[in-house]
């Protein structure tokens, strides 16, 4: 992975701030709408969270059986702080993270992480993820993109994102293809507080 993490962006490596400052923004709304929408967990769904954070996602989903992992130490402590109870949590590689996990999943999401990855890695990480889908299953991929129009101020906050790699809607779309037959993608500028462009994907075999 390659991010920012000196000067200010170091204080997003802790999860109370991360969190705080993803709720100041929307959060709450964003991560029930996406859930809602693009997730859509049954109870009993074997769910795989790559790049989990603190797992915010977790109490909107019904009796799955969700298994986190990141690289943080920090999100995953705040994580089985919160959830341990109803949920598996991973410290692990993010690129690497379905080494040692038993078994196939319903729903792998990687929520906010392919703009963290360069082309390569991103690759191998699909690639792994397809493998481990059951058959019907999904991978849910949600991302900052730089769009033509866009608005002065998302373009402003998505360059300066803790991710080096944020990319066009085209380009990740191509990222996810060669391992993935069916993709449908959405361009939202609607989901925050403040003005802002995701990609959402769902991408199936």
């Amino acid at each position: 992975m390659l991010e920012r993490s000196t000067g200010p962006w170091a204080l997003l490596q802790r999860a109370s701030v991360y969190t705080a400052v993803q709720n100041l923004i929307g959060g709450p709304h964003l991560r029930r709408y996406i859930v809602e929408r693009y997730i859509r967990p049954y109870p009993d769904d074997r769910v795989l969270d790559i790049g989990c954070g603190p797992a915010d996602f977790v109490p909107l989903m019904p009796d799955v059986d969700y298994l986190g992992v990141d690289h943080n130490p920090d999100y995953i402590e705040q994580a089985r702080s919160r959830y341990g109870g109803r949920a598996r949590f991973l410290h692990a590689d993010v690129c690497d993270a379905t080494a040692g996990i038993d078994g196939t999943f319903d729903i792998i999401l990687a929520i906010g992480l392919l703009h963290h990855l360069s082309d390569p890695q991103a690759a191998a990480l699909l690639a792994a993820a397809r493998r481990r889908l059951k058959a019907g299953g999904r991978v849910v991929t949600i991302d900052p993109a730089l769009t033509t129009p866009q608005h002065w101020m998302a373009r402003l906050i998505i360059r300066n994102d803790r991710g080096r790699h944020v990319r066009s809607a085209t380009e990740y779309e191509r990222l996810v293809q060669p391992a993935f037959s069916k993709v449908v993608m959405e361009v939202r500028t609607d989901l925050l507080r403040l003005p802002y462009t995701h990609v959402i994907m769902q991408c199936s075999a």
